[in-house]
């Protein structure tokens, strides 16, 4: 018996057993002498470790799918209250609209001082013409030849008159400047020529002389027209201190160094 246990021992068909180191047969699954199982415990070791960590990444895949869903809700959620937020915030501050700019006056047309064919250097109609000083000449004559039976009017005043030019005639300015009446703004407060209608209402005015009025005396006329044609007048008056007079639409009211009485 010991001559076969000599045999036996190292043999590759043998193996040593784990627990009480006697020489058992390498396929024995339990040990003859101590009764011992012989499974090995490093096996189940890695296929336990293999096993959680199968385990693992399969609960990690789970709550990454889990947790998506929420995190971009929550994104979607928050982005939807920014947006709501901004929006509220838009509609409760006020836009400030850009004030529109003042529409400016366009220039009225000027005729400076100067002598002009009517038709071709001025067109025919009716024009203020207004002193660029103290005093300003306006006339109209019916050639260019200068001679005084040419003359068909003529004019000193302070502050302006209004004439009316028909086509062929001459039309001279000496320290003044014409514009047209459409285009024009005169001034009603002191001395002028106005047209009823248009720059003063029809109606009765008082007129009083001006304090600084030469000798005392204003003068005042009412013509029909305003071609400055003694039979346009209609009536004309010197005045010491004060007057009344009556104007109808369309006529025209000249006053010399005297005003209307606010």
């Amino acid at each position: 018996m010991e001559a076969n246990q000599q045999e036996t021992i190292g043999s590759p068909q043998n193996k040593q057993c784990k627990h009480c180191k006697m020489e058992i047969s390498k396929d024995a699954k339990v040990c003859p002498y101590c009764r011992k199982k012989q499974g090995g415990k490093g096996k189940w070791i890695i296929i336990g470790v293999v096993v959680v960590l199968i385990l693992l990444a399969a609960a990690g895949g789970d709550s990454e799918k889990a947790v998506s869903p929420d995190t971009n809700k929550a994104a979607s959620s928050e982005s939807t209250e920014t947006e709501m937020v901004s929006a509220a915030v838009s509609d409760s501050v006020p836009v400030e609209e850009a004030e529109p700019e003042p529409a400016q006056s366009p220039e009225p047309t000027h005729y400076e001082s100067g002598m002009y064919l009517v038709g071709k250097d001025i067109p025919a109609g009716e024009y203020a013409v207004f002193a660029e000083r103290s005093l300003g000449y306006m006339e109209v004559a019916s050639d260019s030849s200068g001679n005084f039976e040419s003359i068909l009017c003529n004019a000193n005043f302070s502050y302006n008159t209004i004439v009316t030019l028909e086509e062929g005639r001459y039309f001279s300015m000496t320290g003044a400047y014409a514009v047209p009446m459409a285009e024009a703004q005169i001034d009603t407060t002191g001395s002028g020529m106005f047209k009823v209608g248009v720059n003063i209402p029809a109606g009765e005015y008082k007129i009083v002389v001006d304090e600084d009025a030469a000798m005392g005396l204003g003068y005042l006329e009412v013509a029909s027209d305003s071609s400055h044609d003694f039979a346009s007048i209609r009536t004309n008056d010197n005045i010491e201190s004060s007057a009344y007079i009556s104007v109808n639409e369309g006529e025209y009211l000249t006053l010399n160094e005297c005003h209307i009485e606010p």
